[in-house]
């Protein structure tokens, strides 16, 4: 369950609700639990981890990893550096709460073309090998043009890229949403395929709305999890239409459609 779901004033009772509901786990979107990056101490880490074992929630994975962070467009180059020390950063933040998968979106850092791959390939492998020395792994999303991203902003040539680099860091990750916004026709036979090759997985409506009524899109995926090879499963909401009953029937609803995986 993302922790993106909630207002931080419902902190509390969402994380009670996940309880009751029988949810193992969040996911983290860091500055929603942290005043900013800088203030993500060991003496943080700690709480945070102990405020979500009082509810038996295991910090699954991070999201939005470079929210609250000035970084360059990955297209400038120049600006690789700083963000291969911020994503060192985040596999340390990461390892440090306990998660497996940190998941890399952020379209305002994609919205470019390019027929460039070495630039990417090199960044990425140093990426993967930061990841790898924490035993975690970076999951790359395929973030469509739909919500602002045009570099590997589909299943297929995320999945590709991927594939093309060095070492074990660097895994797919599949979003039902995105795939759905991305245009990528696909039958039962290829959506089972990219579940086989996703290492972590978000279930999330358009512009992630809550999940009290889900789309035809994500009930198929529903009926193919069991093909997923990952560990997680992960709910991801907006906090912006919250309510207490929706949230709790979305929640239901992600239960009895993807309870039962691997």
């Amino acid at each position: 369950m993302s922790n993106l779901a909630w207002p931080s004033k419902d902190r509390e009772w969402a994380c009670g609700a996940l309880k009751e509901l029988g949810i193992e786990g969040v996911e983290v979107a860091p500055l929603k639990d942290f005043d900013s990056w800088e203030a993500i101490s060991k003496c943080a880490i700690d709480e945070l981890r102990s405020f979500y074992d009082k509810f038996d929630l295991k910090i699954s994975s991070l999201q939005a990893i470079t929210y609250g962070k000035q970084l360059r467009p990955l297209d400038d180059l120049d600006g690789h550096v700083s963000f291969l020390s911020h994503m060192e950063v985040v596999a340390s933040v990461l390892a440090n709460l306990g998660g497996d998968v940190a998941v890399f979106g952020s379209p305002g850092l994609r919205n470019f073309v390019t027929d460039e791959i070495a630039p990417y390939l090199t960044l990425f492998d140093a990426i993967s090998k930061k990841f790898e020395v924490e035993n975690v792994v970076l999951g790359l999303e395929a973030v469509p043009e739909y919500y602002g991203s045009l570099w590997n902003n589909n299943y297929r040539s995320m999945s590709d890229f991927v594939d093309m680099i060095d070492g074990k860091g660097v895994v797919p990750h599949f979003d039902s949403g995105c795939h759905y916004l991305s245009g990528i026709q696909s039958d039962k036979n290829v959506l089972k395929q990219f579940l086989q090759n996703s290492r972590h997985l978000h279930i999330s409506e358009v512009d992630l709305k809550m999940f009290d009524k889900p789309s035809t899109y994500n009930l198929e995926v529903s009926e193919l999890v069991s093909d997923y090879q990952g560990r997680w499963v992960v709910l991801e909401m907006s906090e912006n239409s919250f309510d207490k009953n929706v949230f709790v029937r979305s929640v239901e609803n992600f239960i009895k459609l993807f309870r039962d995986i691997n």
